[in-house]
């Protein structure tokens, strides 16, 4: 089985990277693709960096060049209504919450041609949380928003909102080029931080490379295991 790993920033990228056995890397397009093996599976990960454009050029490139069976993105995001901060958070769907072409009469934040929202593999997710439950990790499972914007409010995401969610700047574009290019995949969101709080950017100051951390560990508990 071969896994493709897309994660946005150093520290928990480096965690993922550091553990990855038979390691080579390839250059591809200016991005590093680190291959290799965790477990028994056969794993490809690349650091996107930041943002939707960044997100979908690198997990694009991922799949065209090694044809994962499933990709994780790995990471860290805001929380919502019933989640708090040091929550690990498994995306049931991802949404975009800065597409609007409503005035051609889409729903907010549905890219046309494409779907309101990108499920995520149902078989895999419920693989990954038999692994959480017999690691006695705890979860929550929801929606992820996604936009090029770091959000502060429940306000400023115009999109219907359920009982439980996390917003990023990644997730959606990844899960969309998975979409295009029939790839199964899957999210991982460790909550840094959490919207409408009176500590919110302290929050994540505070909470990001623990949060960092902690996303990668579980990460990479799952690869060895699922």
């Amino acid at each position: 089985m071969v896994i493709g790993i897309i994660a946005a920033m150093d520290p928990e990228f480096d965690i993922l990277k550091d553990n990855i056995e038979n390691l080579t890397i390839e250059n591809h397009s200016n991005i590093n693709f680190y291959k290799g093996t965790i477990g028994s599976n056969d794993v490809v990960m690349a650091k996107s960096m930041v943002g939707k454009v960044n997100a979908s050029i690198t997990t694009s490139i991922l799949i065209a060049l090694y044809k994962p069976d499933l990709v994780i993105n790995s990471g860290i995001a805001g929380g919502g209504n019933g989640v708090h901060t040091r929550d690990l958070v498994i995306a049931d769907e991802l949404i975009y919450s800065d597409f609007d072409c409503q005035v051609f009469n889409y729903k907010f934040g549905t890219v046309p041609g494409m779907p309101y929202e990108y499920k995520t593999d149902e078989y895999y997710v419920e693989r990954i949380i038999n692994i959480l439950n017999s690691l006695d990790i705890k979860f929550k499972r929801g929606t992820c928003f996604t936009a090029d914007t770091f959000r502060l409010s429940k306000n400023e995401i115009k999109n219907e909102l359920p009982a439980i969610f996390c917003c990023e700047m990644e997730g959606a574009a990844v899960a969309q080029a998975c979409y295009r290019t029939n790839t199964k995949f899957a999210s991982i969101r460790f909550i840094s931080d959490v919207l409408d709080t009176d500590d919110h950017i302290e929050d994540y100051a505070k909470f990001e490379l623990e949060a960092s951390n902690t996303s990668a560990k579980i990460t990479l508990e799952l690869l060895k295991n699922i």
